[in-house]
């Protein structure tokens, strides 16, 4: 077995692109090493808190959207916790409720002996997920060439490498799993697609936005590409994991109880979900136009299921970052789709640039300057000690100029975002229309 092993990986490095492909994962794994064990958000330590109660009590599905994540982390944290000696002083907790870490808690974690060790295992996870999507990536291009400039965009750009290392958050594992369910389906291999958006879905709670658009792909493709029989199935497949990200099953099962003795609700229920609907103009709510629009789109169109995938996938991604807004590590969600549309097309890095320098100049004149927050994104924030920074400079020098205070300079840098997901969403709409794959199909 090792004999094939090593002569696999001599046939595999005996190809030019796949060298260059190596080398440049080398050295975006260098990059990333380097990161991992100086950096994270005070959710970082809230995180831990609860993958170690669940590890502790041996629980994978409870109240909350996030089932694959946390299964996968709990895996992980199972299997490297030999590498943390004093994981009990560092995450205990009475009770899952208290798991939210506070200013204080993030501190006594910060200063504890073994930091910059557990930051660098509590990142693994996030590191083995953002190196998967590299390959997959990679394996989506039949043009080599192509599939190294995605490669490229996605691991070098600097909104997921904040995200993931800097931020310290989760996302690359949710992310990877849409990524692999548009190659799926790219290979015609829809079922395996269906238990990889599925699991996409159970990754993060916005992820649900998915679900619709995978089984109206699927339903409105043609009898051609995809056996009626396996359009139904891959079809309750996604509908079944919607259902468990939803928590769907309390309205069927109402006695079922979370690990801390209440009744499990819905995520249906939560402020999030409101959230999405709630800008309009004139009573006209804008996402679910955006929505309405892609889904009808969905319907009527003729390219390949897996572009229409992408493509609306992106559009309803894209949709809900021009409306809004939270912490700068969200952008993450997206920035899977630009990297997909590179291989297509180089002439999307002039404007993925000007997103990335409009994303960093908005978070940075809205908020203090290495954290990219409103809350804590460090263990040490230059807010709470009162040290200068560039929002506190743009206040007191621009207070008295008028239109061009702090205020309106956050309108304009917010705007020119937003310009740039535009020109973005055009240019990938653009080259989805073409077909761009039609000579492989």
């Amino acid at each position: 077995m090792l004999q094939h092993l090593k002569d696999y990986s001599l046939k595999y490095y005996s190809d030019i692109n796949n060298q260059r492909f190596i080398h440049i994962l080398l050295i975006a794994i260098l990059i990333r090493v380097i990161l991992m064990p100086f950096f994270g958000h005070i959710d970082v330590l809230s995180e831990a808190r609860r993958v170690f109660f669940w590890a502790e009590n041996n629980i994978y599905f409870d109240n909350i959207a996030r089932n694959t994540t946390m299964f996968i982390e709990v895996i992980f944290y199972k299997a490297t916790r030999f590498l943390l000696p004093d994981e009990f002083s560092m995450f205990y907790l009475d009770d899952i409720r208290g798991s939210t870490s506070s200013i204080p808690h993030s501190f006594e974690f910060v200063s504890h002996y073994t930091i910059f060790r557990t930051m660098f295992v509590l990142k693994l996870p996030f590191f083995v997920f953002d190196i998967l999507t590299a390959f997959v990536l990679y394996a989506y291009f039949e043009d080599k060439e192509d599939g190294l400039n995605s490669c490229k965009l996605w691991l070098f750009n600097p909104i997921t490498i904040f995200a993931f290392y800097v931020f310290g958050r989760f996302e690359s594992i949710p992310i990877f799993f849409i990524a692999a369910g548009i190659l799926a389906l790219k290979r015609k291999r829809i079922i395996l697609a269906a238990i990889l958006v599925g699991l996409c879905l159970n990754g993060r709670e916005m992820m649900i936005i998915y679900s619709p658009l995978f089984i109206a792909a699927v339903l409105f493709a043609s009898f051609k590409s995809i056996d009626w029989k396996v359009k139904v199935v891959a079809s309750l497949v996604v509908f079944g994991f919607t259902a468990l990200a939803l928590q769907l099953y309390t309205y069927v099962m109402p006695e079922v109880q979370n690990v801390i003795g209440g009744k499990v609700g819905s995520v249906i229920h939560e402020g999030r979900v409101r959230y999405l609907f709630d800008f309009n103009i004139q009573g006209i709510t804008l996402i679910p136009l955006v929505y309405a629009l892609i889904l009808i789109w969905l319907a009527s169109d003729e390219s390949p299921v897996h572009l229409k995938l992408l493509l609306g996938s992106s559009l309803a991604m894209m949709s809900f970052f021009t409306f809004s807004s939270h912490t700068a590590h969200f952008t993450s969600w997206m920035i899977i789709f630009p990297a997909f549309y590179y291989g297509y097309n180089k002439r999307l890095l002039i404007p993925f640039c000007c997103l990335c320098i409009a994303w960093f100049a908005y978070w940075t004149i809205l908020t203090d300057m290495g954290v990219f927050t409103l809350w804590l994104a460090s263990a040490y924030s230059l807010h709470f000690i009162g040290v200068p920074n560039l929002p506190m400079y743009l206040e007191e020098f621009a207070s008295d100029l008028g239109i061009f205070n702090r205020t309106m300079l956050i309108y304009l840098s917010r705007t020119v975002w937003v310009a740039t997901l535009l020109y973005l969403a055009g240019m990938m709409i653009k080259i989805t229309l073409r077909k761009p794959d039609e000579k492989n199909l």
